[in-house]
């Protein structure tokens, strides 16, 4: 195929529920080079309860995978794309609809790295607990044309389960222009943690560990945002001493960067990160961050932060307490470590780059 400047690339993307904020960003970056095209798996659904929604989609909708094939069927037919782009390796559909667009010649393309090429039974997190979608994983992979890992510990992740046939690294981006200090928000004594409150997050983004930390810093106010659509957060009120505030709902982005300005550090202490986007735009605000030698955490900190043993609210304290002392000088090298590796426009140029290239070698 023989592309012109007046040929716009057909992107069509397949997203197993309504997109996160992450996913938004490369909709809105994609649409702005492409002609893209959306289909919802699970249409309704949010991406709050993530980890429940997927086991829903793997293990009892099959009425729904038979909606969605049909759907990228009809655009195969009626309005091929160039390239089929999946965010996440969701195995009920992801080998079905790869091969369907293997017989239509067209590229495919899957966004990766977190849920779904994890396998974590002790916590219950990783859908290659389960055998079969370990199986199903490889050709999957060994017959898409591109697998792109947003951490270098996410290819690490990839490359245990399977041989893509090519996979690359990117980055997400951070809008370092937003998400920014503010000279006149004075920092409080105030640690953060952002993240939906669900069964399986308690563990996975170490939240009760949060939560028990705060009693061995009593000087500092630590704030759990997130709602909590299962309860689980009664789990935590029960632990959780005074100086703990629960912010049950999701901020709207303005609220949540002033937080960041406020905030003293940002602490993440997960067994398992993919990447860390709210780790990376509480830093570019100067948020010291406090985080787990874990999976993608350290990429994303550049030893910049403090590092906690797993599963230690005391060391968390300890911490937290260090970080309240941080000066300026600090939180502007945080900030631009952050400015420096992970730019909005890097992702956009390279994202585009990419799809132009994967294309380009059928021509």
């Amino acid at each position: 195929m023989r592309l012109s400047e007046a040929h716009a690339l057909k992107v069509l993307i397949v997203l197993p529920y309504e997109p996160s904020t992450f996913m938004q960003i490369d909709i809105d970056i994609l649409r702005r080079h492409f002609n893209v095209d959306t289909v919802v798996h699970n249409r309704g659904e949010k991406q709050l309860a993530r980890a429940t929604i997927l086991r829903h989609l793997i293990l009892h909708r099959p009425d729904a995978v038979v909606k969605l094939v049909l759907q990228v069927l009809k655009r195969l037919l009626f309005n091929r794309p160039d390239v089929l782009l999946m965010w996440f390796i969701v195995p009920t559909y992801a080998l079905p609809l790869t091969l369907l667009a293997k017989l239509f010649g067209v590229k495919v393309g899957f966004f990766t790295g977190g849920y779904d090429v994890a396998s974590m039974p002790k916590i219950g997190f990783g859908t290659l607990r389960i055998p079969l979608f370990r199986r199903l994983l490889k050709p999957t992979l060994a017959l898409a044309d591109m697998t792109i890992t947003q951490s270098a510990a996410s290819e690490r992740q990839v490359l245990k389960y399977a041989r893509p046939r090519r996979v690359v690294v990117l980055y997400h981006g951070i809008d370092t222009d937003f998400f920014s200090p503010d000279p006149s928000i004075p920092r409080d004594p105030l640690a953060v943690t952002v993240s939906p409150i669900i069964e399986s997050s308690i563990t996975q983004k170490g939240l009760r560990t949060f939560v028990e930390a705060a009693r061995y810093a009593p000087g500092v106010r630590f704030a759990l945002v997130g709602r909590s659509p299962d309860g689980s957060i009664e789990r935590l009120r029960e632990i959780a001493t005074s100086n703990v505030e629960f912010i049950d709902r999701f901020l709207p982005v303005e609220e949540l960067r002033d937080l960041y300005r406020r905030a003293s550090c940002y602490v993440q202490a997960s067994v398992h990160e993919g990447f860390g986007i709210a780790v990376a735009e509480a830093m570019a605000c100067g948020a010291v961050p406090v985080v787990t030698k874990r999976f993608s955490l350290p990429e994303v900190t550049g030893g910049l932060g403090e590092y906690v043993p797993l599963a230690d609210p005391a060391a968390i304290g300890v911490a937290v307490s260090r970080a309240v002392r941080a000066d300026e000088q600090r939180r502007h090298l945080i900030r631009s470590y952050i400015v420096e590796n992970f730019p909005y426009r890097r992702r956009e140029s390279e994202l585009a780059a990419l799809l132009r290239g994967l294309v380009s070698q059928s021509e």
